[in-house]
């Protein structure tokens, strides 16, 4: 497989991650998760939830921190 194939078809399996925040989650990271992984079936597989309460978005961290600088927002 040529080099540039190779990096077409990795780019095409990259998660896709996304920032939930919301005030229903409770902090727990693997627990909040499951509240909200049901609602990705049926949408890209490659979509990766990651729940956070407002309260630790707001404190940042290296995460939250590249998330702000790099993600998108949406609404």
């Amino acid at each position: 497989m040529a080099s540039s194939t190779a990096s077409i078809i990795k780019s095409l399996r990259r998660d896709i991650d996304v920032a939930v925040i919301s005030p229903v989650f409770k902090g727990d990271r693997f627990a909040d998760r499951r509240m909200i992984v049901p609602f990705r079936r049926g949408l890209d597989s490659r979509m990766e939830p990651m729940p956070f309460t407002p309260k630790d978005f707001a404190a940042g961290g290296v995460l939250i921190d590249e998330i702000k600088r790099s993600g998108k927002t949406f609404t």
